[in-house]
């Protein structure tokens, strides 16, 4: 059922309120400038940078903790925001990740450089320029005791390069098993992309038995360091040591495979208001600061000074989708730009916090790889909050005062108060918009169905530019014949594709399909914001998968004194 946001203050006043106080000014602000000054505000609150934490220096050896004593906690209390729909390891089902990277494991994982960090791989070589062969240890069992082989990796990557979830397998054409130990992939033509052989080497595995064996829909079974012991769907999902675990030899253990934890308590919180209660109370180890509440932690605040508080300047950044497949009213550059100068973005950051947010001038956080400074003062929209410019571009269109569908994940203080705003500010100018937000246990089913949403409010991760665009742009990744807001441009896709390529990527080119997307105004990116989590002051170290966009729980250090 549709779940509509009821007007309601929020800490800085309604959103009534905030957008009738607006009036036209040009928002020029370094998006570069606003994160750094933001940052550097927080470190002298005793805020830590995420990468320090991972550091073992960040342990203080001088208390009994799980690295120096070998010794388990008994339990971590983690809160979710998203209910697990499916367990099985080739469906994309948001907010579950962690979880079942402890319960699948692939060949390798990577590093933020998109260097290969073995997991199951043994031995790997390139043989020419397209094959790559990876030997597996001969001693891999899951959970069940059965023997991973060779076959059961060619099993797993077919299986999962037909499934119609593949991202980023373009290269995949086959993959053979050599000896019982031993795989040849071969792709289909030499790679040349900075992400596709860390994505393809990441498939999850497990074994064939285990798959005939198990429903893996709610019964996992792999060859991770944990497994799924309790599963109360929609509420509360417990991981439990693997005690059989493989791989005893410490010495070539993945990192994130350590087994620190005997239990992982997965509580599913989908109201943050709730969850944040649920951390104060010590209910749970683990909280994603809102603008809302950071306050709490900030000298003065009722929490000063007891928590872990880390900070990370996100990648990438919040905006909205314009549907542009057939017909639709968004098809048309005109009504795409009557929206783009009817939002104030330096007024909606303002609005949501600008100690977590602020306004984006393209499309990419400024913290990526890639990202261009110049764009920060580019004349566009951007740069530019005109509802009487907004008001002639409607004028050129067909639009008669229908209602726009805008389509947003439910949940979070600043999303349900963007949404408000935004449909505030597009009703000042006489687009009339309703707000359909979802829980994210279900906003996919709306969000790949183009006859339904006008505009979408994305949220877009990836490092370098080149896969977050390749992850919204490249019409190869969707199933419809274009791109995530059926966009079906040519022109783009051949850019987007060669972006991608390691050979032809080029700060120019970068800077041609940072250009084109603007002047065409195919999305509207609204906001990149810095991310601040809060800890249970007893995690001594933080052990994550990819650098640090997921933490493996189980594998983190922890102070047990």
């Amino acid at each position: 059922m549709m779940k509509k946001i009821s007007r309601r203050d929020f800490l800085r006043g309604s959103a009534a309120a905030l957008v009738g106080a607006m009036t036209f000014t040009p928002c020029v602000n370094a998006s570069e400038d606003a994160a750094s000054s933001t940052i550097s505000a927080m470190e002298e609150q005793g805020f830590v940078f995420v990468q320090d934490l991972m550091s073992y220096d960040s342990i203080d050896t001088s208390r009994t903790n799980t690295y120096t004593s070998g010794e388990r906690l008994d339990q971590v209390t983690i809160y979710v925001a998203g209910e697990v729909s499916t367990w099985t390891p080739w469906q994309p089902n948001r907010g579950r990740d962690a979880m079942i990277d402890v319960i699948y494991e692939p060949l390798f994982y990577y590093s933020d450089g998109f260097e290969l960090v073995p997991c199951l791989a043994k031995e790997w070589y390139e043989e020419d320029d397209t094959h790559f062969v990876v030997t597996i240890y001969d001693y891999i069992t899951d959970l069940d005791g059965n023997n991973l082989t060779a076959s059961d990796v060619v099993a797993a990557f077919d299986y999962y390069a037909t499934s119609g979830n593949a991202n980023d397998f373009d290269y995949y054409e086959s993959s053979e098993a050599i000896d019982d130990y031993t795989v040849r992939f071969t792709w289909t033509a030499p790679i040349d992309s900075e992400t596709a052989l860390c994505t393809m080497m990441e498939t999850a595995l497990y074994t064939q038995q285990a798959f005939n064996d198990h429903e893996f829909v709610s019964d996992p079974v792999g060859t991770g360091a944990y497994y799924l012991d309790t599963l109360t769907p929609g509420s509360e999902y417990i991981l439990k040591v693997n005690e059989n675990y493989w791989q005893t030899d410490d010495s070539v253990r993945c990192e994130v495979s350590k087994q620190n934890v005997e239990t992982i308590d997965y509580k599913v919180i989908q109201d943050s208001t709730m969850a944040y209660i649920s951390f104060k109370a010590g209910e749970v180890y683990n909280y994603n600061l809102e603008s809302t509440n950071i306050a709490d932690f900030k000298e003065g605040g009722d929490y000063y000074g007891q928590y872990t508080v880390v900070y990370d300047n996100a990648t990438g950044r919040t905006g909205l989708a314009f549907n542009q497949a057939g017909d639709s009213i968004m098809s048309d550059e005109n009504m795409r730009l009557a929206v783009a100068y009817a939002i104030n973005s330096e007024a909606l950051t303002a609005a949501i916090g600008s100690d977590v947010y602020y306004m984006a001038h393209a499309e990419a956080g400024s913290g990526v790889t890639g990202y261009n400074s110049e764009w920060d003062t580019r004349d566009n929209y951007y740069n530019t909050y005109d509802p009487d410019l907004a008001k002639e571009y409607l004028a050129k269109t067909d639009y008669n005062g229908e209602t726009l569908i805008y389509l947003s994940q439910s949940g979070s203080d600043a999303t349900n108060l963007t949404a408000q705003v935004i449909q505030q500010m597009l009703a000042q100018v006489g687009i009339n918009v309703e707000l359909a937000l979802y829980e994210d246990a279900i906003i996919d089913t709306y969000r790949y169905n183009l006859d339904y949403w006008d505009l979408y409010l994305f949220s877009w991760l990836g490092d370098p530019i080149s896969q977050q665009w390749g992850r919204q742009f490249d019409m190869n990744n969707y199933t419809h014949g274009a791109n995530e807001a059926g966009i079906n441009d040519e022109y783009l896709q051949d850019m987007i594709e060669r972006v991608q390529s390691v050979s032809t990527c080029t700060d120019e080119l970068i800077d041609e399909i940072q250009t084109y997307i603007t002047d065409n105004c195919m999305c509207y990116s609204l906001y990149a914001q810095i991310t601040y989590t809060v800890y249970n002051p007893s995690i001594a170290r933080l052990n994550t998968f990819r650098g640090h966009s997921k933490v493996a729980w189980g594998a983190n250090e922890y102070y047990l004194d």
